[in-house]
Order: C-alpha cells, then structure tokens, then sequence
C-alpha cells in the first residue's frame, strides 16, 4: 500500500511535468511569434512605450489588417498585452489576454451579403474587431466595410492559404457565403462543399475556437436538387471538421437588402400582378433578419448552441400570396395574384437566370417554394425559448426592410452591368 509520501512524490512529479509541458508550449509560441521581422519591429517600438494600434499600423506600409493580424499573434504568444491606453511591451509570462472589455474577434464569409452584412452591423455595435471577408463589395450597399472596428478583406473561397492569413487571432468566424444559382465558375460544388472543405482546412491553421455556418432549412442528400443537396454537403463538412460549431439551418429570410422583399416591391411597382408558385401553394414562414442575428451571435459571442443544428424559420405561417399582399399594402398598390403551375416558374426563372443580374426567382428558388418553407427535412436539434423568433411579418417589418421605391428596369439586366459600374 502506498505511503502519504509516496502519493505526494508522484503528484508533485505529475504536476511538475504538466508545469514544464506548459512551459514549453508558451516558449514554442513566443518563438514562432518571433520569427515575423514585422512581428519583431512591432517590439522594437512598443519597448519605446505604450502605442495605440493606429500609431502601430502608422510605423509600417504593410495594411491596417495584417497589422491587426499581427498584433493578434503577439497577444496569443503572450508577448503584448492590451490596456485602456494601448499596446505595450510584455517582459513575462502571462495568461492569455482577451481583447478590451471581452471583445472579440470575429471572422464573416459573405460579408458583403445580406445576412452577413446584417451580422456584422450587429457585431460591430457591440464593439467587436471584424474582418470581413467577400469577393467584392455589393454595390447596393457598401456601408458593411465601413463599420468600426471592421477590416474588408478580399478573398475567395477557393484559397486555404489567404484564407488562414485573414483568419489568424479570431476567436469565431461566421461563415455566411453562398450562391442560390450558378454563374460560370461560381458552382454550387465550387462555393458551398469545396468552399467549406477550404475554410475548415483555414480555421484549423489558425487556430480559430468557433465556426457558425449558414445553411438552409431544407437542405438534404438525394433529393434531385444541387442546391440543396450541396448546402447538406458542407453541414456534414463541418459537422465532422472536429472543432465546435453550430449549424442554423434558416427558412426564407426577409429584411432590409434581402430578396423577399426587394424582388416583391420592385415587380409590384412593375407590374400589378403575381405568379404564385403552384397551383395551390405552399406555406412559409418568414424570418426577420434580426432574428436570424440574434441566434447567430448567440453561437458566436456567448458560444451557446454547441455542436448543435437548429432548425429556425419566422413566427407567422401564411402564403406567399399573402405576404405579396401585405407588401402591396404598404407600398400603396393593387395586386392581382394568378395561381401558376411550378413547370411555369421554371420556365420563367430560367429565362430570369439568363438575363437578370439577380433573377427575380431563381431555379432552387421555385424549388424551395415549391415544397414550402416551414419546417426542416431532417431531424435538427431544439432551439431554446429564449433565442425563438418573435418577428411576425407585419406592417412595421415590412416598411423597416423595403428598398427604394421603384420599378425594374435596364439597370437590372445582365446585359446592362458593364455601364452600372
């Protein structure tokens, strides 16, 4: 039988290989931190006194975000710390330090889209550093990459490497970026499943704690459609990438810069009618932006929902005949409502494909019309109560999320893109 002693002894030496494998992680990271001259001139500089990280980025010509990637590195390695006045200089070992006030730092794909771009409005008025990450900027709505705290990035999907550079030092990263139709190289393939496989493969290289992902209520395998069978694809990519996610598969999503409501104005300041989707329609329930927010800040801020797929669509069932209606209402128009077979919108999106920039109803739109938008096709995991949409599709909602009043016209024709630039 073992002694006090003993125990002691075996402890202490317990304890002291786990102090000495701590250690040499810490030292491990400060040296890898270290091997960046930019990283080491930052040093230099801070040893001269505390600096803000404005005055840091005003000692380099390389970019206000790879500085800020930069800083990140020496914060995790332990080799800066960040007060109320600015940065310094550590000459010790210390815990791991937050950003200011338990901000964090938060990474968006599609930032410049819709729901992306209504996420990092969010984000930013709680005062977290974001780097949003898109292909280009929306020109119908710029102001995304003006937000404070926001650094634009300008990456695709298809690159790992650039990818895992403009991930460094975030602690989440949102990943928002999607396509409901095909244009030459941008696939469904391309975008949702390889896109997906590129930003687990970054997020890993970086270190990143936490992946929420965008997908879409009825995505499942086998079921005839590309879209939604690559939206189920890049689920089970980050379902088994091994690191904390959540999955928010979202039904038809409306608000301001949306497609609901900007197509269903501007057709109905257009023409006066509207083709629905069917004979006899489908349900749907529309969900505020607000509330899609709101649950994804949940998973990215306060790290809830762990590991969990959840279902969310909006707090009012109706057609989308009705809400066609009520749009009409509120902008002060008749509508006529003509009850269309489904092969007719296939037909019509298909030409709408063709020639719009942004069709009017795409392929996997009529789809997803097609067989409702009301609950999920496969089994998800329960929201809580308190993260329940409460939006209904109301007067109020839908005058908060119009665009501008005004017809379709030449501008929104594929044709005429080159002169809207």
């Amino acid at each position: 039988m073992l002694s006090l002693r003993s125990v002691t002894f075996v402890l202490l030496t317990l304890f002291s290989k786990i102090a000495i494998l701590l250690l040499m992680k810490s030292i491990s990271n400060a040296f890898r931190a270290l091997a960046d001259p930019t990283r080491r001139q930052i040093l230099q500089e801070l040893k001269r006194g505390e600096l803000s990280a404005g005055e840091i980025t005003a000692c380099f010509t390389i970019s206000g975000p790879s500085i800020s990637r930069h800083l990140s590195i020496l914060k995790n390695a332990d080799l800066i710390s960040e007060r109320q006045r600015g940065l310094s200089h550590t000459d010790c070992a210390a815990p791991p330090l937050e950003t200011q006030g338990g901000m964090m730092r938060i990474a968006i794909t599609g930032a410049s889209g819709f729901v992306g771009g209504h996420l990092a409005r969010q984000l930013a008025s709680e005062g977290h550093e974001l780097f949003l990450l898109a292909r280009g900027v929306d020109r119908r709505d710029p102001s995304a990459i003006h937000l404070p705290r926001a650094h634009f990035v300008q990456v695709g999907l298809s690159d790992p490497a650039a990818l895992a550079q403009a991930f460094a030092g975030c602690d989440a990263v949102a990943h928002c970026a999607g396509i409901n139709r095909e244009i030459g190289r941008q696939t469904f393939q391309r975008v949702h499943i390889e896109g997906t496989r590129n930003l687990v493969e970054a997020v890993r290289g970086a270190g990143v704690r936490k992946i929420a992902l965008m997908s879409f209520l009825r995505a499942r395998p086998n079921c005839g459609s590309p879209y939604h069978e690559s939206k189920w694809a890049a689920e089970e990519i980050i379902r088994n990438c091994g690191l904390d996610y959540t999955i928010v598969k979202a039904g038809m999503v409306y608000g301001r810069g949306d497609h609901m409501l900007d197509h269903l104005s501007h057709s109905l300041h257009t023409l006066p009618f509207f083709a629905t989707v069917g004979v006899r329609e489908k349900p749907i329930r529309p969900l505020a932006v607000d509330d899609l927010v709101h649950i994804l800040r949940a998973a990215l801020v306060d790290g809830r929902l762990t590991r969990q797929t959840v279902a969310v669509t909006g707090a009012e069932e109706l057609n989308l005949s009705e809400a066609a209606h009520r749009v009409a209402g509120v902008i002060g128009k008749r509508v006529l409502i003509v009850h269309a077979p489904i092969w007719f919108q296939y037909i019509l999106a298909q030409c709408f494909e063709w020639t719009m920039q942004i069709p009017l109803v795409a392929k996997a739109q009529v789809r997803i019309l097609a067989e409702g938008v009301t609950e999920p096709a496969t089994p998800c995991d329960p929201l809580p109560p308190d993260l329940m949409p409460t939006r209904r599709f109301t007067e109020e909602q839908i005058r908060h999320g119009l665009p501008e009043p005004g017809p379709f016209g030449p501008r929104d024709l594929r044709c005429c893109a080159r002169y809207g630039r």
